[in-house]
């Protein structure tokens, strides 16, 4: 990936790793306590928190959905206490409310708009203006989207949908204890910087392919969402990225999309969440397949190589033998047997012989010429018997020349087992950084992360076995003939 792909120089990518590596660590504690605080006296809403929590450090709209009583507002004014941020509740007058109405004078305010798709009117465009201009967080609720104005749905990047709670998590609930407020940590200034750092965050041109992968999928099913709304999605991930120590959006930061489309209903969620596995689990197991198909494909041309073996032959050009006392004979007299590698009996006579299931013709020379590039697997040498020509095993083995490689050719055969050693490599380097980026991160899903290492650990014990055949490959390509001329 070049730099003009990046959009960013080498000495800014430098710059920018350092900026982030030297708050990351105060950073992340003071995202996971955010995320606690937010669902204080609240059971079950560890995803809304998260998502919550990273809206406003995006400062992107965000919209909670759900029946009354699961906790919208709830989560909404635990998060402000989080941020130390003042909230800005706003009336909603259906028809009409002016822009100002739905702003508000300190940037560091929450706004929010309860039932806010029920603005209709001369409300939708001051509520529009007022998520336009981005100047505070806004955050609105909502019972269900289906009313929602489409241009003004657009808008709320972040969609959150809440549930009742089943029996168990009612429980829990009902158990939990307040904990006091934690002192304010994700201040206004490092939510700033953040964002500040994410405008350099790098979306390179696989993961931009894979986004606009996604967006055609959706379209083709019905699901539209604007221009805007795909370039700020991404803008949330360039923050997500950044708060997870990265200059650079990674594919394994894709899965955060199945989140983002999970108000559009469970269908939907998994043509996502299979759109993500296609670009990050099953490039895993490619990776790790064409390892192992160039590793067979090696062995086979080393195999090739090892049968460049000739027979010794008398003057009339048959094959000589050499028996356990050490004689050595022709074919002249032998009958010969074969079998091919789809197990069918090849029967030979010296001068002429039939296969009987694929009705070819052999002479002894034909047969043993097959037998040395591979496609008969087994060679007999008989002896005739008076009675019938029966055919009697006699123990010979066929005398034979390698033919040596020259060293051009050998050369060839080390840069192909390098290439796939590099390959090898390559490929437990992505097992390992879905394995640890999937751990690591503080925004994806735990199912999915769990998903995540259960592929690159089974693709990982396919590499480790192909590590042991690159070391037998590199023995024999040792061992081959080398003319020396």
């Amino acid at each position: 990936m070049d730099a003009d792909d990046q959009g960013l120089g080498t000495a800014d990518r430098d710059a920018s790793s350092a900026s982030v590596a030297l708050d990351q660590q105060r950073l992340r504690a003071a995202i996971l306590q955010a995320i606690r605080d937010a669902q204080r006296g609240l059971a079950r809403r560890d995803d809304a928190a998260r998502w919550l929590v990273l809206s406003a450090i995006a400062g992107a709209p965000a919209v909670l959905v759900g029946p009354p009583g699961t906790g919208k507002t709830a989560l909404v004014r635990s998060l402000a206490a989080a941020l130390g941020a003042p909230i800005r509740e706003r009336l909603l007058d259906p028809f009409g409310a002016q822009r100002g109405d739905f702003e508000a004078a300190d940037p560091a305010a929450i706004v929010v708009i309860d039932d806010v798709f029920e603005a209709r009117g001369e409300t939708v465009a001051a509520v529009r203006a007022a998520l336009d201009d981005g100047a505070a967080w806004v955050v609105g609720t909502a019972l269900s989207l289906e009313l929602a104005e489409h241009a003004l749905l657009d808008r709320f990047i972040v969609r959150v949908q809440l549930a009742p709670l089943d029996d168990r998590d009612f429980s829990a609930m009902l158990a939990n204890e307040l904990p006091p407020p934690s002192p304010v940590s994700l201040e206004l200034a490092l939510r700033a910087a953040v964002r500040e750092q994410s405008a350099r965050c790098v979306a390179s041109k696989p993961v931009r392919d894979a986004v606009a992968a996604l967006r055609r999928s959706l379209l083709n099913r019905g699901v539209a969402r604007s221009d805007r709304w795909w370039a700020a999605s991404l803008g949330l991930l360039r923050v997500a990225s950044v708060c997870d120590g990265h200059d650079e959006v990674a594919l394994e930061q894709l899965a955060m999309f199945s989140g983002l489309f999970a108000t559009e209903g469970a269908e939907i969620v998994a043509v996502v969440r299979a759109w993500r596995d296609e670009h990050v689990r099953a490039a895993i197991e490619r990776s790790a397949a064409r390892v192992g198909e160039a590793l067979s494909a090696l062995s086979n041309a080393i195999d090739e190589d090892n049968r460049r073996r000739s027979a010794k032959c008398d003057a009339t050009g048959a094959p000589l033998f050499r028996s356990a006392s050490g004689e050595v004979t022709t074919a002249a007299t032998r009958w010969v047997e074969g079998s091919n590698r789809h197990g069918e009996r090849l029967y030979k006579h010296p001068h002429r012989a039939v296969a009987a299931d694929r009705r070819e013709s052999f002479t002894a020379r034909e047969l043993y010429e097959q037998f040395f590039v591979g496609r008969v697997s087994e060679l007999k040498i008989y002896t005739e018997d008076e009675r019938n020509l029966a055919m009697t095993e006699v123990p010979n083995e066929p005398i034979t020349e390698q033919q040596p490689l020259d060293r051009e050719h050998l050369e060839a055969r080390i840069g192909w087992l390098a290439t796939i050693a590099l390959d090898l490599r390559d490929a437990r380097e992505l097992c390992r950084r879905v394995t640890d980026e999937s751990r690591a991160s503080l925004w994806l899903d735990a199912a999915i992360t769990a998903a995540d290492r259960a592929v690159a650990r089974v693709a990982l014990e396919q590499l480790d076995r192909l590590v042991a055949e690159v070391s037998k490959l590199r023995g024999r390509i040792a061992a081959l003939p080398v003319s020396e001329s």
